[in-house]
């Protein structure tokens, strides 16, 4: 159980939802406290501390939460989809710097393109399942796709657009600033494999020594002996790598450090299509044959995708309402409503008719009521065909 982001603002939540009553606080304080929360290393309270504190200072950055330490209106869609991290910040990202805003920008003149597109993004973060590496050869798809198959099989890439903002929401501070903070005057004289510490040098000043202090590579996270073969700190893309390469006295947990390397790089790997292709043409038979998915698997895969469409759906309607401060918007759940073939929702408080809006609430811009309307469509769709599936 590491102490990841999300639970850290699932902690804040607890606090301010109690209005910061004493058992909240001993709760959270017997958290952070447990020893599995740094995963059985040798990582120390002020390292545990300043995890908490980048923690904090990410999800201020990110306008998750407030500056009394409450939860802000993404927090529903954040917290529900906590078992995804780090995949739930990723989307929140994308979703606050307009990605999603112009995917679904088009959704009334072209509906059809646009619920895909959402997909195809969607399954990225949600429904990732690398294909075997004989995929991945040129040529290799033509050879194993059977002929007029409606399986495309492998999950288109990120768009430009989406791989910008996600390449800029990995952040690799939080290491760095540790390490200048509580390592500065910590030698990293231990050598990595037989444990032996070096002794230091009594001739410090000298011109020699001297010579080798300017020249050498400056870091402060990565190890001095990672750093003779070149890689320095700013060398770093992913998180991964940076946990790799700390130095000694510095431990990092890949997983509790909210990157998204994953969505950046496949090693020449690709994914697997299912999703988009069961929501492209709902059949099950394809699925198992085609995009080789096991018959065991398929339910599973597609009910995982389902609940995300749900939950994302829920976190977009607490954020409409945040927005109106009204609690009036429902969500749609009846197949048989004209309502639902056009996306609209009903609210309590009067909603005002907009061109292009249908039914729009008074305050939601249009491109928040189009993501709205866009992922309600989407997840009303995949579902008439997921319940057609088994009925």
């Amino acid at each position: 159980m590491p102490l990841t982001t999300t639970l850290s603002l699932r902690l804040f939540s607890l606090l301010h939802g109690s209005q910061q009553a004493a058992s909240a606080v001993n709760a959270i304080n017997s958290i952070l406290r447990l020893p599995q929360l740094s995963l059985g290393s040798e990582i120390g309270r002020d390292e545990l501390l300043h995890h908490f504190r980048f923690s904090i200072d990410y999800l201020r950055r990110t306008n998750l939460l407030g500056v009394n330490g409450e939860p802000l209106i993404m927090f529903p869609l954040v917290a529900h989809l906590y078992h995804t991290e780090p995949f739930n910040l990723g989307l929140v990202a994308l979703l606050q710097n307009g990605v999603i805003h112009r995917i679904c920008d088009s959704i009334d003149l072209n509906p059809i393109d646009t619920k895909r597109s959402l997909v195809g993004l969607l399954a990225h973060m949600f429904a990732r399942r690398p294909l075997p590496r004989l995929f991945s050869g040129e040529g290799a798809l033509k050879r194993l796709r059977p002929p007029k198959s409606p399986s495309q099989i492998v999950l288109p890439p990120l768009s430009p657009d989406a791989h910008r903002v996600i390449s800029e929401h990995n952040n690799l501070g939080y290491a760095r600033t540790f390490a200048t903070q509580h390592l500065a005057d910590s030698p990293e004289n231990l050598l990595p494999l037989s444990k032996e510490r070096l002794p230091t040098s009594s001739d410090q000043e000298a011109t020699f020594m001297s010579l080798l202090r300017h020249r050498a590579h400056k870091v402060a996270t990565t190890s001095n002996f990672v750093a003779t073969s070149g890689i320095t700190d700013t060398s770093l893309d992913t998180i991964e790598d940076l946990a790799r390469t700390t130095r000694a006295g510095l431990h990092l947990d890949k997983n509790a450090i909210p990157g998204l390397d994953t969505l950046l790089a496949l090693d020449g790997r690709v994914l697997n299509a299912h999703i988009l292709d069961y929501f492209t043409h709902g059949q099950y038979d394809t699925l198992v044959k085609v995009n080789r998915i096991r018959q065991n698997d398929v339910w599973y895969l597609l009910e995982e995708f389902q609940l995300a469409l749900a939950t994302l759906q829920t976190g977009l309607e607490h954020y409409l309402k945040a927005v109106m401060g009204d609690s009036g918007l429902e969500s749609e759940s009846s197949d048989d409503e004209e309502e639902e073939e056009e996306g609209e929702t009903e609210t309590e408080s009067e909603a005002e008719d907009e061109p292009g809006a249908p039914g729009k609430p008074k305050g939601i811009s249009d491109g928040d009521w189009k993501v709205y309307r866009a992922v309600v469509l989407t997840k009303q769709e995949f579902d008439e065909k997921f319940r057609a599936m088994w009925s």
